[in-house]
């Protein structure tokens, strides 16, 4: 699995703080691996998980968005 990683490269990503309680980390899964993200640290991470991570963000707008424009109606 190593090899796979270094072929693929890594990325800096470092995920706001936790609030509310909310756990130090984020988890994360890719193809069966589990990598659990440290929150106000920079952390080198694979690729595949950095967009995964940047996926959740972007889903996670868009909800806010939907519910927003919803709760006006």
């Amino acid at each position: 699995m190593a090899k796979a990683i270094e072929k693929e490269g890594t990325v800096n990503v470092k995920l706001p703080k936790a609030v509310d309680g909310s756990p130090d980390f984020v988890t994360v899964a890719v193809n069966s691996k589990v990598y659990q993200i440290q929150r106000g640290v920079n952390v080198s991470v694979p690729r595949s998980v950095a967009e995964v991570l940047r996926n959740s963000e972007i889903a996670e707008d868009f909800a806010d968005s939907f519910i927003s424009t919803k709760a006006y109606q």
